[in-house]
């Protein structure tokens, strides 16, 4: 499994998508709570599934990669090509998150940071993390360490004085 210093990227804050839909999963099932995705790359996604398996297979889904290889398919060769987006997508990393089952979809940003996950800052769309001095502004939106005002930083640290 990832580390968290390979931790993923979300895309922008607002809300993150999330695979597992009522038509896929039974609401019956117990559901485990993933983030899959393939390090420092864009693509992850909160994944509510019945194990690691399951959650690839939603992610897979959820993402709309192929499920098959296109040379394979095309007819071009009988072994797979390792470079269209089907094959490239074949070994994400898939992260348990205990912390949030029992939480609705989706995963809000705040618990999705606070889970040494990084993601998108709203002022200036660079990354953000809250472990390298990221925040959240009072409305609730992540900001990075870089387009913190002084009035911010003075206030996050205690000096009224900006």
């Amino acid at each position: 499994m990832a580390a968290v210093a390979a931790a993923p990227l979300l895309p922008p804050i607002a809300a993150p998508a999330i695979a597992g839909s009522a038509g896929i999963v039974s609401s019956a099932e117990p559901l485990l709570s993933y983030a899959v995705g393939i390090a420092d790359e864009w693509n992850w996604l909160p994944i509510k599934a019945r194990s690691p398996e399951h959650a690839i297979e939603l992610w897979l889904s959820e993402r709309g990669i192929p499920s098959i290889c296109e040379a394979l398919e095309d007819g071009e060769t009988t072994e797979p090509c390792g470079d269209c987006e089907f094959c490239n997508a074949q070994n994400p990393d898939v992260v348990r998150h205990e912390e949030w089952d029992g939480h609705a979809v989706p995963i809000g940003s705040r618990l999705w940071c606070e889970s040494g996950l990084g993601s998108i800052c709203v002022r200036c769309q660079d990354e953000a993390w809250l472990q390298e001095g990221g925040f959240f502004d009072p409305n609730g939106r992540l900001v990075c360490v870089s387009c913190e005002t002084p009035a911010e930083f003075a206030a996050r640290n205690g000096r009224g004085d900006a």
